[in-house]
């Protein structure tokens, strides 16, 4: 599959009622990415947001998208029981993790 060098994801209230604190794969950013990319796992966290076709996650096979500034403040506040509140997010294409 090919991944856009850029990609916008929305983080709705459902991602954020849902989501798992301090969860890789199941906090509200990876929530609102796999909506984005179905049948793709995901990670997201201080290195970047990965994209990876299948179940079973592998770093090296994974697209790494950068985190803005505001995508980890927003995943931090939310680790840390904050209020946020829904948003959408536009993230670059990296080459390495």
């Amino acid at each position: 599959m090919s991944y856009p060098f850029v990609i916008t994801i929305t983080v709705t209230a459902g991602d954020i009622e849902y989501g798992v604190r301090e969860s890789c794969s199941r906090c509200p950013v990876a929530l609102a990415t796999r909506r984005r990319f179905p049948g793709h796992s995901v990670s997201s966290g201080m290195i970047g947001v990965g994209i990876m076709k299948g179940p079973e996650w592998d770093d090296a096979r994974a697209m790494w998208y950068e985190c803005t500034r505001e995508l980890l403040a927003f995943m931090d506040a939310f680790d840390n029981g904050d209020p946020v509140a829904p948003r959408s997010f536009t993230l670059r294409r990296k080459y390495k993790y």
